[in-house]
């Protein structure tokens, strides 16, 4: 008897804590950006202040990976791949705060949804990426800076400056 009730009982559960929607449920909204977050075009230099200015020349979505051995990536995950030029004054001096240029963010229909893996990086040959490890006085640094993400469209964006993607 206790078995029926339960088999019974089941679906009925079951069919109540269910919902039929009509068509697909669009995401919920992220939170918005800060307004202090200033759009940039592709091709347009952006000066730090700090005797640093870079420009983001190109973005590219999904381009061809053309490492000997790239890795794949997982389900449902898109690189953005980001072509960056930096150029440093005689008066610059590395400060805690100058920018770095593995902290790029996507931010799409989900918010921030930047992913960190091993795949983004093997992508393209090692010397294809900015070297910014140690900047100097009068230095001009060119590469890709490549980031994993869920969304084909968004905005990448870098500490105070944001690029609408697919560039």
């Amino acid at each position: 008897m206790r078995i029926r009730l339960a088999l019974i009982a089941c679906p009925l559960l079951i069919a109540g804590c269910t919902t039929t929607v009509a068509g697909t449920a669009a995401p919920a909204p992220p939170r918005p950006l800060k307004s202090s977050i200033i759009a940039v075009d592709v091709g347009d230099w952006v000066d730090t202040g700090q005797g640093l200015r870079f420009v983001v020349e190109k973005i590219e979505v999904d381009p061809k990976c053309t490492a000997e051995k790239p890795l794949p990536l997982g389900r449902n995950r898109h690189l953005v791949v980001l072509t960056v030029a930096v150029e440093t004054g005689a008066g610059f001096v590395k400060r805690s705060d100058t920018p770095v240029w593995d902290t790029f963010l996507t931010y799409g229909p989900y918010g921030f949804d930047t992913l960190i893996s091993s795949a983004g990086p093997r992508c393209f040959p090692q010397e294809q990426s900015i070297h910014w490890s140690d900047p100097k006085p009068n230095g001009r640094y060119r590469g890709k800076v490549v980031v994993e993400t869920y969304s084909t469209e968004g905005l990448v964006v870098h500490k105070d400056w944001k690029w609408a993607y697919p560039g």
